[in-house]
């Protein structure tokens, strides 16, 4: 199946401001659940100059950078075309050390994880209560079956949240999310 993907930020400023370089990550990847068959970025205004880079993960990105010259308005247009390889989302087969949570981690794999189960990058990271508490209740529900807990959670969010549009502001924490059944 293919799909074309327009994504478009637009910012406004009440001044003219200076932009620093802008590293942006706006390209499907080209893998073998996916080919990328077309992707174009458009800068208003153009950048000084642009490079791509490749990330750690093997995603790329682009950097840009601008003359040293007040602008009121920065707009960003990713288009992409994609061709999706992968037929059934579900032909796959689960380690046994994943079959329950908490998963266990080899300690090869762990290593490479360790950057995402204990992000240190976010300070004082303390974990939401009312995260913790969902996520223990449909553990327990699901007898801990990995598989079952995330399709259960994702119904959840599915069938209780509403969909909000907000377009500035800090990530709302997810105790607030869940009270208010709504997020963005």
């Amino acid at each position: 199946m293919k799909y074309t993907i327009t994504h478009t930020t637009a910012y406004t400023y009440g001044s003219e401001v200076l932009l620093n370089p802008h590293l942006l990550r706006l390209c499907p990847r080209n893998d073998g659940f996916q080919r990328l068959l077309h992707h174009s970025l458009t800068l208003s205004p153009t950048p000084k100059g642009q490079t791509t880079l490749l990330d750690a993960e093997g995603n790329l990105i682009q950097r840009c950078w601008w003359a040293e010259e007040g602008i009121s308005a920065l707009e960003i247009q990713a288009i992409s075309e994609v061709e999706t390889l992968c037929d059934n989302p579900f032909a796959y087969l689960l380690e046994p050390w994943a079959m329950h949570c908490p998963i266990d981690y080899p300690a090869s794999l762990r290593v490479h994880l360790e950057p995402y189960l204990n992000p240190h990058h976010l300070g004082s990271l303390t974990f939401d209560p009312v995260a913790v508490q969902l996520a223990h209740e449909i553990a327990h529900s699901v007898d801990w079956n990995t598989l079952n807990f995330l399709s259960e959670l994702n119904q959840r969010i599915y069938g209780q949240l509403t969909y909000q549009v907000r377009e500035v502001g800090d990530p709302l924490p997810p105790q607030i999310t869940w009270q208010q059944q709504s997020g963005s």
